[in-house]
């Protein structure tokens, strides 16, 4: 087995970048701040693993300081309920405004009214789509980037193999990916694709599944590839993989 493919094979830092621009103008146009004060932004970040997510860390961090802000950062450790914690702390510190990277819209709304009954607006990255309470949400191009992973892995197997897939159902962005790499590989009589195998945000989780389908699957050819929705999964996969000796 030669191929993992994950979405950071097809991300860009210039699209990271424009995000959190666009995060950092909005807050600072709804944010309630008096004259000659200091604008204070808080950062939720569900976890910290990953080049994606430290850049638009960066990235906001310069823009607020270049406007004489300061930005106060939180990490929930790919654990939602610290992530969800962490936000309500901003909002108790009563901070200008907020932004959110990742989670899924059913786990943040009430958080995010909690924010808005405070005057506090928020600003989301990589929810998938605008929640409730929340000012925007901005994303890469999800499509393009599953079409761009699936025209890798066809030329990568020249259009015939039998590949896996691992995701974390119910999250927007990571379903928007999928359901584009499934329907462009669909089209093609000599790929076999396996059913979505379900896990959590987790690089254990993945690691575990990933050690369960290799062990379902001992012979050679019977996994050409492995598609996982994002980078944090891909480290569990390529762990197992790794250990098994199925490079």
């Amino acid at each position: 087995m030669k191929h993992l493919f994950s979405e950071s094979r097809a991300g860009g830092r210039r699209g990271i970048r424009i995000a959190a621009l666009c995060l950092i103008a909005a807050l600072f146009a709804g944010a309630s701040v008096q004259a000659g004060e200091k604008l204070v932004v808080g950062m939720a970040v569900r976890e910290i693993t990953n080049d994606f997510n430290r850049t638009i860390i960066e990235g906001a961090r310069k823009v607020v300081e270049e406007n004489g802000g300061e930005m106060i950062v939180t990490d929930g450790n790919a654990d939602i309920r610290k992530h969800i914690d962490n936000i309500s702390n901003l909002i108790t510190k009563k901070v200008d405004g907020i932004i959110v990277q990742l989670g899924e819209p059913a786990q943040l709304t009430s958080v995010f009214q909690k924010a808005k009954d405070a005057g506090i607006p928020v600003s989301s990255t990589s929810v998938g789509q605008r929640t409730p309470g929340c000012i925007t949400d901005v994303n890469g191009d999800e499509e393009l980037s599953g079409m761009l992973l699936g025209r890798q892995l066809l030329n990568d197997l020249n259009a015939k193999g039998r590949v896996v897939m691992i995701s974390v159902p119910g999250a927007p962005v990571l379903e928007t990916r999928l359901r584009v790499f499934r329907a462009l590989l669909s089209g093609y009589e000599n790929i076999w694709m396996s059913e979505v195998y379900p896990t959590q945000h987790s690089v254990a989780d993945t690691l575990n599944i990933m050690q369960n389908i290799l062990t379902a699957n001992p012979n050679p050819g019977d996994i050409s590839a492995v598609f996982v929705t994002y980078d944090l999964l891909a480290s569990g996969a390529v762990q197992a993989i790794n250990n098994a000796g199925r490079e």
